[in-house]
């Protein structure tokens, strides 16, 4: 019987950083990350690639790469996609509680949060209410190769501005899958990514 063997490697590109199953690229992840990253648990992986703000390019200097960078205002493409043979369920509610987001600066120091993203934190350190939780909004059946897909805005809930270099961590394990396609629980239960934003915005 044949049987696909997948290696879950980190990918990070400076400002335009996949997290998935490829080969390294770029910058590594931030030494003494004592979480690990797990993009891939062999059924679904996650995809993120931080997006450019609207508008034309900054203007070069003379002492920039001959690369295009546009400014970074916080908003990051993240996808969960099917990579197993058979078909794979993803219960989605809102982003802001299906994802984990950590933002950190150039130095390695929290970012601070917004209003919002201390709200936010505050009601996931809560135990959930089971009268008040109706189940998620969205379930979808993934097929082989396909995904499915939210923006995510971290300025939402992180006080992230453009001209900044920022790792960003995120983690999902609400809504995925828990068991392989024999049946079989998954020993991994979380996603997670880190990715790179380089100061002079994003690659386009």
């Amino acid at each position: 019987m044949f049987k696909r063997i997948r290696t879950a490697v980190l990918l990070v590109v400076w400002g335009s950083g996949l997290c998935a199953q490829a080969q390294m690229v770029g910058a590594a992840a931030p030494a003494g990350d004592p979480s690990g990253v797990h993009p891939s648990n062999g059924i679904v992986e996650l995809v993120v690639a931080p997006a450019p703000a609207e508008g034309p390019p900054r203007p070069h200097r003379l002492t920039d790469p001959p690369e295009v960078y546009a400014p970074w205002d916080g908003l990051l493409n993240v996808s969960v996609r099917n990579i197993s043979l058979g078909p794979a369920r993803v219960d989605s509610g809102d982003w802001q509680l299906d994802y984990t987001i950590e933002a950190l600066d150039s130095a390695g120091k929290p970012v601070p949060m917004t209003e919002r993203g201390k709200s936010v934190a505050d009601a996931a350190s809560r135990p959930r209410d089971p009268f008040g939780y109706y189940g998620p909004a969205s379930a979808v059946n993934l097929r082989p190769g396909q995904e499915t897909s939210v923006q995510v805005n971290v300025s939402k809930i992180y006080q992230v501005v453009s001209g900044k270099a920022y790792t960003i961590r995120i983690k999902r394990s609400v809504g995925l899958p828990k068991v392989d396609e024999y049946g079989k629980p998954l020993q991994q239960g979380e996603l997670s990514c880190t990715v790179v934003i380089d100061q002079r915005g994003v690659l386009r």
